[in-house]
């Protein structure tokens, strides 16, 4: 065998090893990046639709909002906030399976924030707790009841 051909079989190999390792970096980022997002907070699988298609995301709630992350994105900050007096929730509707989407008894929504309406789809069990999410009350907010 000649020189030149270990020396570019060498290159070819450092290479592939070097992109191995890149990948490897990346998803272990995504998985951490996901579970951090999840910790410490109810979270659901939502997605939003965007155009004529639905974007899978993670949909964090906390107290005073709803926080929805996008999953093919790598950014710790949230794609969109729903503020809890703001988000006005449809009633559910039966959503087409989707082979795209992992939700296992998906119901579509129709959201509102002020004039901007938007879709979302979501499993039917996790929409029940959101919807009763919107309609309390938050923590430390004493309501009169008569």
């Amino acid at each position: 065998m000649s020189k030149s051909f270990l020396q570019s079989s060498e290159l070819v190999a450092f290479g592939l090893g070097v992109l191995l390792a890149l990948l490897a970096v990346a998803v272990v980022a995504f998985v951490l990046r996901n579970r951090s997002i999840g910790r410490g907070h109810t979270a659901y699988l939502v997605a939003v639709q965007k155009g004529p298609h639905f974007r899978l995301g993670q949909a964090q709630v906390s107290t005073s909002s709803v926080r929805w992350y996008g999953m093919r994105s790598m950014s710790v900050r949230p794609s969109q906030v729903w503020r809890r007096g703001d988000l006005e929730l449809g009633p559910p509707r039966p959503a087409p399976k989707n082979s795209s989407m992992v939700l296992t008894d998906p119901v579509r929504v129709t959201c509102r924030i002020d004039d901007r309406t938007f879709e979302i789809a979501m499993n039917n069990a996790d929409y029940t707790a959101l919807r009763s999410w919107s309609e309390s009350a938050p923590p430390g907010i004493h309501a009169d009841v008569a």
